[in-house]
């Protein structure tokens, strides 16, 4: 079965922090199976206000955008078509946690990112990915899309066992994504796949990371980059190069899409 539409995750997969840009090999790819008609779709962890620091992304025609790991889908345009807020058990367990100032982290609101407190972890994970600079904030009833935890691995089952109603979806050795339970980046792509008319079996998705583990087993055609946690990879029907050695463009070609 042929694919129809590919969906990209961001962060190592198409924009390399350690070349600070996009591989143009990855873009000239994207823009080939844009015109052979097929659907494109940025599927990241971050929000609009975080891809301001990258504008180099609107190069490239996307059809969609699933944006804070499957909670918020934008079309073209960047118009909001779906969204998922935090609510009932889950929220009331996510603002306690945050009001504790014990774990420092950040809320994510539609127009705003803020944290509970200022530390020293927070700019030791912003330096793994490029992030805007956060002031502390407190919570005042708007709609909660993302809430992000700074710790490491040896703190994660603590704080998962403060959340009922949430998962989890680490990003790097300290920052974590706090999305509510049941929702993750697949639940973005298969929106996409409903509103385009493309099965499963027609998607292909490519990630590095574990909030991509999901997404690339979900994907009738999943591939993980050759720079991507251990956990992509063995859930992925191919694993291609690192992304500073045009991994992306390699796997469309491995595929035949371009």
């Amino acid at each position: 079965m042929s694919i129809k539409a590919v969906f990209v995750d961001f962060d190592f997969t198409l924009y390399s922090h350690r070349k600070k840009h996009i591989p143009q090999s990855a873009v000239d790819a994207l823009m080939k199976i844009h015109e052979k008609g097929l659907k494109t779709v940025l599927a990241t962890g971050r929000n609009v206000l975080e891809m301001e620091l990258f504008s180099e992304y609107r190069d490239i025609p996307f059809d969609g955008f699933v944006m804070l790991n499957g909670q918020l889908c934008l079309d073209s345009s960047m118009k909001k078509i779906f969204a998922n807020q935090f609510r009932g058990e889950a929220l009331d367990s996510v603002v306690s946690l945050f009001n504790e100032k014990e774990v420092p982290m950040a809320f994510v609101e539609e127009n705003s990112i803020y944290i509970n407190f200022c530390s020293e972890v927070i700019n030791i994970a912003s330096g793994d990915v490029a992030t805007l600079r956060y002031e502390p904030g407190v919570y005042c009833g708007n709609p909660l899309y993302l809430a992000v935890a700074y710790a490491d691995e040896s703190q994660e089952a603590d704080i998962l066992a403060r959340l009922p109603g949430c998962n989890f979806k680490r990003w790097g050795h300290i920052g974590i994504d706090i999305v509510p339970e049941g929702m993750d980046k697949t639940k973005g792509v298969q929106l996409f796949l409903d509103r385009f008319g493309v099965s499963r079996e027609e998607c292909f998705a490519i990630g590095d990371s574990f909030n991509d583990v999901g997404m690339i087993d979900f994907a009738g055609t999943g591939v993980a980059m050759g720079n991507a946690v251990s956990e992509a990879k063995a859930v992925a029907d191919y694993v291609t190069d690192d992304i500073d050695d045009d991994g992306l463009a390699h796997a469309f070609e491995h595929y035949g899409l371009i």
